[in-house]
This record gives structure tokens, sequence and C-alpha cells, in this order.
């Protein structure tokens, strides 16, 4: 398993520090990086943004935005080029030459209503783009100031704009009602818009959009309990004109909207008084909605994703009785149809979490992570397989599945005993699927829906057993699969966290620290032959650190790019200060 100098290949770590802000607490990551490009961006301490063009190893400012930059995104249909920075006070800027030059989006003045917003383009035309607006009714620090609960004012609107020259220009989309004339206590209101079009595999037409009209307002402020009336809209020709989708006139239209490349899923509520009693869901494929199962009721739903003849994979919670309780399913709907029915051979009881992935250069594969709520002997391992009578304890478990039809059937991960010393890891007989099997707790950084990954590996962190105990966590090791997931060998004996690189031809592993510890792993490992070798490389030299401790604990995040691997350890100094220590992996053969 293990090559100390087997390959002839340098590796050239570059260490950088980076101290970075965000306009959300806690927000996710906002190092971003172009696709296919060495071209990284980040907010800095200062507001401005800092650009490397050399996947980090040295570093720049823009001076052309003079606004303190919160947030910047990579575009998801033109990441190669395009990015969107927001400011503190919610002015959005765009650049569509890898930050070379940005300008400035000018929305209506009414945005500058402390707006916060959501940036949508288009995947068949990048001047089209819309933008989703919450426009707060006080400035915030006033309402702090007020200590209201609940504002006698409605405290936000939701408004849509829309460019159709690249956000040099908006015009508003309104909807044809909206009357809120003498009702009391919104709390918010207004309109939200999707573009139907949502990828480049999508059927739907290029100038359909669906919108979302809501009121919400307080019914007992005591109780925090709330009314939401929604009404669902389309239009043919982005936004000059809305239709009410008439099947869906007499419901209240929940905000929850999900549009996939063949369907569009919407829930309506069961009673706007009560939000909690339950929705319906609904589905359409480009025409009218329809019901998907008349006797489902359902407190949230997922839609998973769509295969390769159009088929709709979704998860849906079913409360069955009058105290909400729901039991968990998954079903899927007939290709291009609206007929859908439960996957029976996937989940034939209850599941607390359904989790499906899909390989996008696989036809036919899947692979399914099942989570039960189950009392499992107080003792026992699971990867050991052993029956202790003690006293039973509420735990949760988790069964991995994976399918080469479409779903129709589903199989054990098969795992494979290449050596006795490795055959000492693992619990059962391995040579029983049925009984003995690998129980996936995550995937590691693989990427295997990534249209740019091609590589047939695919790594994961888990057990070997009849299932995995997920408070067990520490005791799971690493595996890896070359061949779509059909076997898997044991690759580490302990968790990694690991990427993939080079269309898979180099793989980048970083062990796991033990919980409570404020240090990554002073080590990295490679592998150049799909992980049948690795090498072990420390960050820096023998007596490293990573320079500061990362006393609330660590984030790790990794940004590939041909032969390049950017990893990058981050902190939280406070809600909205970010501390990074960023390493630059260049391979030279």
């Amino acid at each position: 398993m293990w090559s100390g100098e087997s390959q002839k290949v340098v590796t050239k770590v570059t260490k950088t520090h980076l101290k970075g802000r965000s306009g959300m607490k806690r927000s996710p990551s906002n190092l971003v990086k172009f696709d296919d490009s060495k071209i990284m961006m980040f907010p800095s301490i200062l507001g401005r943004i800092k650009i490397s063009l050399d996947s980090g190893h040295t570093w720049e400012t823009i001076d052309e935005i003079e606004d303190n930059i919160s947030s910047l995104h990579i575009d998801k249909f033109y990441g190669r080029d395009r990015a969107v920075a927001e400011s503190d006070t919610g002015n959005l800027y765009i650049t569509d030459d890898q930050g070379k030059h940005w300008r400035q989006m000018r929305l209506p003045l009414e945005a500058k209503r402390e707006p916060f917003c959501y940036v949508s383009t288009h995947p068949y035309d990048r001047d089209l783009i819309l933008v989703n607006c919450i426009l707060l009714d006080r400035p915030l620090q006033e309402r702090k100031m007020s200590h209201e609960k609940f504002p006698r004012r409605h405290s936000c609107e939701q408004v849509t704009y829309i460019s159709k020259d690249g956000g040099r220009s908006f015009n508003r989309i309104f909807p044809p009602v909206d009357n809120i004339e003498g009702i009391s206590d919104i709390s918010r209101y207004g309109t939200t818009c999707y573009f139907a079009v949502s990828s480049r595999n999508s059927v739907f037409q290029k100038d359909l959009l669906y919108c979302i009209y809501t009121v919400e307002r307080a019914l007992d402020r005591e109780k925090s309990n709330t009314e939401v009336k929604g009404s669902m809209f389309y239009s043919h020709d982005l936004g000059e004109n809305l239709l009410s989708v008439e099947e869906l006139e007499n419901y209240s239209v929940s905000d929850d909207i999900e549009i996939l490349s063949s369907h569009i899923v919407i829930a309506t509520y069961d009673d706007a008084e009560n939000v909690d009693a339950g929705q319906r869901i609904w589905a359409s494929n480009g025409g009218t909605f329809e019901q998907i199962g008349n006797e489902i009721k359902t407190s949230c739903f997922d839609c998973q994703f769509e295969d390769d003849f159009g088929r709709l994979f979704i998860v849906v919670d079913i409360i069955k009785d009058q105290n909400c309780k729901s039991d968990r399913q998954l079903f899927v709907s007939q290709p291009q149809s609206l007929i859908f029915s439960p996957v029976d051979s996937l989940t034939p009881q209850p599941v607390s979490s359904v989790w499906l992935e899909k390989p996008h250069y696989l036809k036919r594969t899947m692979l399914a992570l099942l989570t039960y709520d189950s009392q499992i002997q107080q003792g026992s391992e699971s990867n050991k397989q052993e029956s202790n009578p003690t006293k039973g304890v509420s735990d949760r478990k988790r069964v991995s599945k994976l399918s080469f039809d479409n779903g129709t059937t589903w199989s054990n991960l098969r795992v494979s005993r290449s050596s006795a010393s490795e055959a000492l890891s693992y619990g059962g007989d391995i040579n029983n699927a049925k009984h003995s099997s690998l129980h996936i707790l995550y995937l590691c950084d693989s990427s295997i829906v990534n249209d740019r990954f091609t590589s047939s590996s695919i790594m994961a962190v888990g057990m070997v057993g009849q299932y995995a105990l997920l408070s067990e966590e520490e005791h799971a090791m690493t595996f890896i699969s070359r061949n779509c997931g059909n076997t898997w060998e044991l690759a580490f004996k302990n968790p990694t966290i690991s990427t993939f690189a080079d269309f898979g031809n180099i793989i980048v592993a970083i062990p796991e620290v033990s919980k409570g510890e404020k240090q990554p792993s002073p080590i990295f490992l490679f592998s150049l032959d799909q992980g049948k070798t690795w090498i072990q490389r420390r960050f820096e030299g023998p007596d490293s650190s990573h320079d500061f401790e990362f006393a609330s604990g660590f984030n790790v995040e990794f940004l590939s790019t041909g032969r390049n691997v950017v990893i990058r350890f981050s902190c939280w100094e406070s809600d909205i200060i970010c501390q990074d220590v960023v390493y630059t992996i260049d391979f030279q053969f």
C-alpha cells in the first residue's frame, strides 16, 4: 500500500495565510476558483477582493471596486470567466473576464432598501440574469434597537428583477395580484421568480419563468403562529406577462420549488393557517401540474435527481397521523411521466433519510445511502456483528446499496479481501456480501457527479458489517473502488479527507484528526496509480505546524485544476472573520 519514492514525481508545496470576511454569519467558504483555471479570489478582511493568477502562490488586490465586498460566487453556468461579488450594502458587481474588470449591476433604486439578493443566470443566454431580493422595510440596526419580536409593520418584501443585457439594466417583474391593503401583521410578502431552464439538458422553453407570490402574516404573536398564502404564476415571455397556474388557484402554494431538467415540483398547504398540518406535492413536465399521490400528505419533500430516462426520484415525508408523525419514502416517476410509485425494492421499511448519488459518466448506475433510527444492543459493534445482551439504546444506522439497472434492483457493496492483514480490519465473512458489506458514512471529495470528473475511482469513509452505526464514526476506515462501486478495497485504516485531480489520475488524501484536536494533520498522501500505492509528504518541514491554533475547530476544502491541488484549512475568528492556511501542491512529473 505504501511507497516512499517509487515514482519519479516532484511535489512543490506553497503555503499562504489568508484572512477573509463574510457578509453572513459563518457562511460557507468565500475562497473561489474559476473552472479549469488557476485563478482564485477571496474577499479580504479589509473588504477588498484578493486575486491569485497562479493557484495561490502570489496574491494581489483588485482596486477597481471601492465598495466593501462581503461575498463572492462563481457563476454556475459560466464558471470559466464569470463571478458575482456582493458588498456590505447589497450592491452587486459582475466580472466576465476572470476578475480582470468589474462593473456594477444597476438595480432599481428601491433595491437600496438594505437588500439581500441572489443572482441566477440562464444556461442558454449569458445576457439573461434574474436577481431575487429581500428588501428590508426598516434599517437592520433600527429593528434591533426596537426589540420587537413581531414588528408591527411588514418586515420585508420579496422582489424579482430581470436583465436581458448582462446586468447593465433591470426591470422588476410584477405579479398579476399584489394587494396587501387591509392585511395586518404582515411579516413578509412579494414575488420570487425562477428560470424554468435550470440546466443545459432542460426540455423547457428558453423564455419560460415560474413565479410564486407569497403573503405571510402573524396570527398569534405569543405562539408564533403564521398564515401563509401563496399563488403561482408563469410567463412565456421572460416576465412581460404573467398568467395564473389555473389548477393551483384554489390552493395556497408553498415557496418550496425544485426545478430539474424535465420536472418542476412544488407543494401546497393543506391549511394555510396551520403550515405544520401538511402539504400536497405537485409536479409538472411543462404542462399541467398534477398531484403526486392523491392520498399522500407530507411534511416535506426532496427531489434527488432525474435518471437517463427522465424518471424523477423524490423523497417524501409522509404524515401518518394527527400528531404529524411521518415516514420517509422514496418515489420514482415513470419515464417522461407524472405517474409516481414507491421504490419498495430499496426502502421496504421506513427510513429517517435517503440520499442518492448518480455518477454522470455511468448510465444506469446509482448509489443509495439509507439511514434508520433503531434500537441497538448497547456495547455491540456494527463492524464486528457481536451479539451483546445488554440494554438497548437508540442509535442511527447507515446502510448502503448499489444499483446497476436504474434502481430496479439493489445490492450490497462488496469488499474484496486482497491480503490477510487487511482481513483483520473487517468483521464477519466479507465473502458473503449479504451479511458483511461496506456501508458508507460519507463519500470523499471524488466529485462523482462532477461533469469534469472522468475516472471510475470513488473513495468513501465507512464500516464493514451488516450496517454502520453513526455513533461509531471514529472507528470508520477509508475505502476505494476503481470500478465505479462494483467492488471496494481498504485504502486506509482510518478516516481521511480526499480529492481527485488530473481527471482522476492524482488522488490526494489527508488523515482526519480525532475530535477535539485543534490542528489538522501535518501530512498528506498522494497516489498516481488510482490508490494502489501511496506516497507520504509533510506540508512543511519535520517540525512543521500550521502556525496558528484552530481554537474552534477547522474546515477543509479542496480546489483542484489539472495537476494542481489547493487545500484550504479555515477557522472562524468571529461570526464574519475567517482565518485560513492555504497550501498549493504542484505535481511535476
